[in-house]
């Protein structure tokens, strides 16, 4: 009888996963494993685990929180035994050798608007955050050991940033799949200033200056030693370092500075309800030798300039007439807002003659570019009498974007960005989504790029989220990408059971393989001290099963 306080074990999960065996980990306060008093801010968690088929893994975390600093601390350690079962389900032996982590993270607010940030960043080998930590590595940000200091004040922000990467690979799935190098960068000095005021506000005026002394890390391991797909890097047999793939293209390892220089005027102009806005841009990117073994060009400069105009109005109309109670409808406004962006921008070196260090700085399209735009939204008032709020019913949001012939065409899926169009993905393509509230339990979204050059839809998804009741709410999504052709059909459930225990269960199809590609189940059931989590997940692609439960203490 009684409650549950103060004891060391905090977190306790066992279970059984086919690639590890049977597994039990645990989470411990360390204050009270020690019997000393815990610091106010700071909390500490030792790990221990066993895994059946791997080995036994060790750790120690931190979080703290203290005046004006907040951290994170993880260092983990396993001697491995076992094999590795990658993301893309390839295998990877391993030898007994000692594995893990040592990463933190740390954050300062500093006097006078100044902020610190530094992370330090060391990984054991290539594969270990692939198999180890599947969510880490397919959506979390660069681990990298680096410093940070920022200073934001009005419209102004100086930085001083510095990184340096102590591991010859890379362990995010990302950048495996687009640069497959990651950049070195002591330091890189950069100030901003955006919207100045000149005339009375008739004219704004934004400025960046940064300089730059860096150089290419390039990943050293083969596509078999990093456990990814064969053919990613076609050009090179998947037993080759893709290094060597890097430098066949002429890049170098080898330290280069960079002076870099953007500046935009904007002449915003209202005529009764339209908007124009006429823009200039002018970039200038110095550096300190050339690029003649990668381009055969011997420019070690370039000048970027830009022109264009932004176009938009508001109309709306109000309805106070409509109501349905089917339809949850009381009055009815609808809101249609045009928009135009015309843009032309052109260089004196095409950016695939630059290696790109930076996307926003080398990697600069050129051409010219029309984008129209139209926005619906209809909004109703929702609540009752007493109560009554404003609610988007549908919004729609659509428009088509066409690129002169002599415009890059650097992606499969077609984007444009309109606050700096330099940094679209060109190609002729339509745009568009919606959201519908039909009610306040019942809703549908989708958005979709259709590429016009190809006549193909490059890139869409669709789905719905209903609100059974307080208890129960399921949602449905579907998802196609053409690159690659992927075609996934996700289905969720979450219910509170009571109020006691709660399930979740999220099955998805892969349409193009006509096959379960993952499900997982979990129950949750809630103590007056704990919770008490169960899980059952199926990942085909990784040929994995995994079961397990949890126990999590309550903090007092």
């Amino acid at each position: 009888k009684g409650t549950i306080r103060d004891i060391p074990l905090k977190r306790l999960t066992f279970g059984t996963r086919s690639n590890d065996g049977f597994t039990v980990k645990t989470e411990w306060d360390l204050p009270s494993l020690l019997g000393t008093d815990a610091i106010d801010g700071l909390d500490l968690r030792v790990k221990l685990d066993y895994f059946e088929k791997r080995g036994t893994g060790f750790g120690l975390g931190a979080e703290y929180d203290f005046d004006n600093s907040i951290g994170e601390f993880d260092l983990y350690a396993i001697q491995d035994r076992g094999e590795d079962k990658t993301t893309s389900g390839k295998d990877i032996d391993q030898d007994g050798d000692w594995r893990g982590v040592a990463l933190w993270e740390h954050t300062s607010n500093l006097p006078n608007g100044w902020k610190l940030q530094f992370q330090a960043s060391y990984i054991s080998d290539e594969t270990y955050i692939d198999a180890w930590r599947p969510d880490d590595f397919e959506s979390r940000r660069q681990y990298e050991t680096s410093f940070y200091l920022q200073q934001i004040t009005a419209n102004r922000a100086i930085s001083i940033y510095t990184s340096y990467d102590i591991n010859d690979f890379i362990s995010n799935d990302y950048l495996l799949a687009s640069k497959g190098y990651t950049v070195d960068k002591l330091p890189e000095t950069r100030f901003a200033s955006y919207g100045n005021s000149w005339f009375d506000g008739k004219v704004t005026y934004s400025n960046e200056f940064r300089m730059s002394r860096m150089k290419f890390n390039f990943e050293t391991h083969s596509e078999n030693e990093l456990g990814i797909r064969n053919g990613a890097y076609p050009t090179i047999g998947p037993n080759v370092p893709i290094s060597d793939y890097h430098r066949a293209r002429g890049l170098s390892s080898q330290y280069i500075s960079r002076f870099d220089t953007r500046h935009e005027i904007a002449i915003p102009l209202k005529y009764d309800n339209l908007n124009f806005t006429p823009f200039l841009v002018g970039r200038f990117t110095a550096y300190s030798d050339d690029f003649e073994d990668f381009s055969g060009e011997d420019d070690d400069s370039r000048a970027f300039g830009a022109v264009g105009m932004r176009f938009s109005a508001q109309y709306q109309h109000v309805d106070n007439a409509v109501e349905s109670s089917m339809f949850d409808l009381h009055r009815l406004r609808h809101i249609i807002e045009p928009n135009v962006t015309v843009w032309f921008g052109t260089s004196n070196v095409d950016q695939e003659d630059l290696p790109v260090y930076d996307t926003e700085v080398e990697s600069l399209g050129t051409g010219t570019v029309v984008r129209a735009g139209l926005r619906n939204v209809w909004q109703t008032q929702r609540g009752g009498p007493g109560r009554w709020r404003s609610v988007d019913v549908l919004t729609l949001d659509a428009g088509v974007v066409y690129n002169s012939n002599d415009a890059d065409r650097e992606s499969p899926t077609p984007q444009f960005f309109d606050y700096r169009p330099e940094y679209s993905q060109f190609g002729d393509h339509g745009y568009g989504s919606f959201a519908l509230m039909l009610s306040d339990s019942l809703s549908f979204t989708g958005t979709g790029i259709y590429d016009i050059e190809e006549s193909l839809l490059a890139r869409g998804s669709i789905g719905t989220e209903l609100r059974h009741s307080p208890l129960l709410t399921s949602y449905v999504e579907y998802r196609y990408i053409e690159a690659g052709t992927s075609k996934l059909l996700g289905v969720g459930f979450n219910y509170l059971i009571t109020p006691k225990y709660k399930i979740a269960i999220s099955p998805q199809w892969d349409l193009e393989e006509d096959d379960l590609r993952s499900i997982s189940a979990r129950l949750q059931r809630a103590f007056p001290d704990f919770t008490l989590t169960t899980r059952i997940r199926y990942d085909d692609i990784r040929d994995e099963t995994t079961v397990s439960a949890s126990i999590d203490l309550i903090e007092f």
